[in-house]
């Protein structure tokens, strides 16, 4: 099965259009009629993220399961390499908090992630959750220039 007909079968189990699937997943309108049986780790993620109870080995291999156990982590990608290229999700957690706990169920499931990715996740989660700060600040900005701009603005009607 392509992974087209992967997602097809799921679409139909969920009985929802692919293009809802792919709007939801926050994917380009007619993604998987385009795309090649691969997807990236990003892609992945935000499939994911969408639809928790998916499992995206599944999708992504065929392999296992359409449907997440409860409870279980499942995971795409590469996780034996460098630390770089994996995929967890478990729907028990949400957010950039979730990423850095399945990380330490995978250090107890799957003793090939060792110590090392455990930390390399920790670091990045401290990282994201900084530019998240940083994210939020500057929006706030962004609305006070907003609103410093509409006053100049109404300022600037009334004079001329």
């Amino acid at each position: 099965m392509t992974l087209k007909q992967r997602v097809k079968t799921y679409c139909d189990y969920k009985n929802i259009a692919i293009t809802n699937f792919e709007r939801k997943a926050g994917l380009s309108n007619g993604y998987f009629r385009e795309s090649s049986n691969r997807m990236s780790d990003e892609k992945a993620m935000k499939i994911q993220r969408a639809f928790d109870d998916l499992n995206i080995d599944w999708l992504r291999t065929g392999n296992g399961e359409m449907l997440q156990q409860r409870g279980h982590t499942v995971i795409a990608g590469d996780v034996t390499g460098n630390g770089n290229n994996f995929v967890a999700g478990n729907n028990n957690h949400i957010g950039v908090q979730g990423i850095a706990e399945d990380a330490e169920v995978l250090g107890e499931q799957y003793p090939q992630c060792n110590s090392n990715i455990i930390e390399i996740v920790r670091s990045q989660n401290k990282q994201i959750t900084m530019l998240i700060d940083q994210i939020d600040k500057l929006v706030d900005e962004i609305g006070k220039n907003g609103e410093r701009e509409s006053r100049l603005i109404s300022l600037l009607e009334k004079k001329y």
